[in-house]
């Protein structure tokens, strides 16, 4: 449970919480056991270092990850395939996958003429492309998708390296999605599966904080859990936006509709962070630190905050050799979970599948009732 360096460069932004990336790498390894749960590497191509798992499909069927510091994957239960580059450009990062599976949003690097950076929209069907630039901006970076593949949200630059979240789509190209009310800078992290919501952390002159942003009501700051935390961040989103998961000082906080909730940390943590949440909200993913190491969590309203490591394996899955670090995304009926953690000592992506219409009782998800937001 180290925290190394890696290969996601959303994760080296200056908002980042714990400033680090999980890195994975190594052969493919699967466990099988009782009632077919299973823990599965998401291996590493010929010739590579060390692999990551960014996000899952909402089938749960295809996962965007990262091997080394330079090239962009799409896993199945086929392995990894590249979804390449643009021309002249010398790395790409995989960030965010669409409901199918078929789209995967990131960014280009380019050392030439200078170095820069590129938000692109990857599809099966029609590869890479260049998501461009707005108005002022000379680097732009993808982060989040939608569930159809056409909404993309992230964030651009401007010369003196400041940031601005973005919204994407095919009709009206990149548009800046600004600043809250006096704020300093915007970074775009998820959007929510229905296209209609759009996540981050946005800089104040007191601190930052997580926001929401829709068409109707614009950028909306979402506040702190309490007024001593001093800084919020939102990370992951639900499939209509109401349940948001992220940090509020040092705690781990969903908003539903708004209302920020505290879902606490590990025993002993020192900080923790809600990283992603299943599409009825009642599964959130994320992370306890303890000082510098990490540790793989999983919250429901009834399980409260367990440790993977610790909880799937009364599920049946064999973790041997296994030390999950970070959870990285949910399918969207929480039955198949990534992150990124160590096998046997090497740094690896994974994959944990929980199958069949029993999945949600076994997690013990007691169904957090989430009052459907007012359209």
């Amino acid at each position: 449970m180290r925290i190394r360096a890696g290969v996601s460069f959303i994760r080296y932004s200056r908002l980042t919480p714990g400033a680090c990336f999980v890195a994975a790498a190594g052969v493919m390894a699967t466990a099988t056991c009782t009632l077919a749960q299973s823990i599965t590497s998401i291996g590493l191509p010929s010739g590579g270092a060390f692999s990551g798992a960014s996000a899952v499909s909402a089938n749960g069927t295809a996962v965007a990850a990262n091997v080394d510091m330079a090239t962009g994957y799409r896993w199945t239960s086929s392995g990894l395939v590249g979804i390449g580059t643009l021309p002249g450009a010398y790395a790409t990062s995989a960030e965010d996958i669409s409901s199918d599976g078929s789209v995967i949003v990131g960014g280009v690097f380019f050392s030439s003429p200078e170095e820069t950076v590129r938000a692109h929209r990857w599809t099966t069907s029609g590869g890479m492309q260049d998501l461009g630039l707005p108005a002022g901006g000379v680097a732009s970076v993808g982060s989040g998708v939608s569930g159809d593949g056409n909404t993309v949200t992230g964030f651009s630059f401007d010369a003196d390296f400041n940031t601005t979240a973005f919204r994407w789509t095919d009709g009206s190209g990149m548009q800046s999605l600004g600043t809250l009310p006096g704020g300093t800078s915007s970074e775009g992290r998820k959007v929510s599966r229905d296209g209609g919501t759009i996540i981050g952390i946005a800089g104040t002159s007191n601190g930052d904080r997580a926001f929401a942003w829709t068409e109707v009501g614009g950028m909306q700051s979402l506040g702190l859990l309490s007024p001593s935390d001093g800084a919020s961040s939102a990370w992951g989103v639900n499939v209509d936006g109401s349940v948001i998961a992220g940090v509020s000082g040092s705690n781990a906080v969903i908003w539903i509709n708004g209302v920020a909730q505290n879902i606490g940390m590990l025993p002993g943590a020192t900080n923790a962070i809600a990283f992603t949440v299943s599409d009825d909200g009642s599964l959130v993913g994320g992370y306890s630190f303890f000082g510098f190491e990490a540790t793989a969590t999983l919250w429901s309203q009834e399980l409260g905050t367990v440790d993977l490591n610790t909880y799937l394996p009364t599920l049946g899955v064999d973790l041997t050799g296994w030390e999950l670090d970070y959870t990285r995304d949910i399918s969207a009926d929480g039955t198949t979970i990534v992150g990124e953690g160590v096998f046997n000592g090497e740094p690896r992506g994974w994959v944990v599948t929980i199958p069949g219409p029993g999945a949600a009782a076994l997690l013990g998800l007691g169904g957090l009732m989430v009052a459907r937001r007012r359209r």
